[in-house]
């Protein structure tokens, strides 16, 4: 088969330091044939991508299927065809949603830290620092805010006995900076080597759950950062049984579910998925914490700004600026913002 970029297959580019989180495949469409996990996909209408995993190894291909056979042109280095590099973007858009809702990144030892460090880069944009490069210290990653420049958690692999002297063996901890007297509960101690007053250290190892040490961190955060206008990224599909989406943006106030901590004149950008992909509104928020409806507790008004060009802010674009996902309310990269308000000024 060809090779890509000095020998670097680009699944084995896309996929490295990614572990698959096999119990989302069968819904995300994988068909499992023994102790494979196979998934199919067309696409530019001749084309089908093949994708097998197998012990946590993701191999595909591409079919050419006016000829039955493996298209392997757009591997090819410097290859400049238009058509072979529309099949690769193609492709690579199929192999990073794969990525992106059936696998997690893999830079710590625990699942819990790593499910953490996705849940960060999701809600800030913020990617782990390794600062240091002495053994003791090599593996404890930090957390800035990208503006501030100030960390606000702190990622380290230590013995837990330094802070529970009942118990022993190594564990991975997150140090965050909220009053130790505030929260009395399994989990949560006075930090590890940080202020014991001011700072705490919670045990990622399955006693609080993730959306627990999320919370916490949200709380460390703003006590860093403060409590600024943010803008926000937040996902929607193209339309539903309840209303068309572009009739609803249509309207000059929406009302829309509020599931995140939002503040009244915080910036909103509309994800829309699936086919679209893109953002597609800008609006601002104007009201919090009215009534919900459906399954949500609250919601709130937004007033809608713009509508961009369908296609123009598109995944493959967001995923440059290192966004990775939209499951979810998360902040948007600032680079990002900049690039959108610039053009549409």
């Amino acid at each position: 088969m060809l090779r890509l970029k000095g020998d670097i297959m680009l699944e084995e580019e896309i996929f490295n330091k990614y572990k698959v989180k096999e119990n989302t495949l069968l819904d995300y469409g994988f068909k499992k044939e023994k102790n494979k996990f196979i998934f199919e996909k067309k696409f530019l209408n001749n084309f089908l991508a093949s994708i097998t995993i197998f012990n946590n190894k993701l191999e595909g291909k591409v079919i050419d299927l006016d000829f039955n056979e493996e298209y392997s042109l757009f591997r090819v280095k410097d290859e400049t065809s238009s058509y072979a590099n529309k099949v690769k973007n193609e492709y690579e858009n199929i192999l990073l949603d794969i990525r992106n809702n059936c696998f997690i990144e893999m830079p710590f030892r625990s699942w819990e830290a790593n499910e953490v460090n996705t849940s960060i880069k999701e809600k800030y944009g913020d990617d782990p620092e390794f600062p240091w490069s002495d053994f003791n210290n090599k593996d404890s990653a930090v957390y800035r805010d990208k503006k501030t420049k100030k960390w606000y958690s702190l990622i380290q692999y230590v013995d837990i006995n330094k802070l529970d002297s009942k118990k022993s063996g190594k564990t991975e901890i997150i140090n965050l900076k909220i009053p130790s007297s505030k929260y009395k509960e399994d989990g949560i101690y006075p930090a590890y080597h940080m202020n014991h007053e001011k700072w705490i250290s919670v045990v990622l190892d399955g006693t609080l759950t993730i959306k627990r040490v999320m919370d916490l961190i949200e709380e460390s955060h703003e006590n860093i950062v403060g409590k600024e206008v943010h803008t926000w990224l937040i996902p929607s599909t193209a339309g539903n049984s309840y209303f068309n989406l572009e009739d609803y943006f249509s309207n000059k106030y929406i009302t829309w579910n509020q599931s995140t901590k939002v503040h009244v004149g915080d910036r909103v950008y509309i994800y829309v998925g699936a086919p679209y992909s893109c953002i597609m509104y800008k609006c601002k928020i104007t009201k919090i914490n009215l009534p919900g409806f459906y399954h949500y507790k609250y919601s709130m008004e937004l007033e809608v700004l713009k509508k961009y060009e369908r296609g123009k802010y598109n995944f493959k674009l967001l995923n440059k600026y290192g966004v990775k996902a939209v499951r979810g309310p998360r902040s948007i990269p600032n680079e990002l913002v900049d690039l959108i308000e610039i053009k549409n000024k």
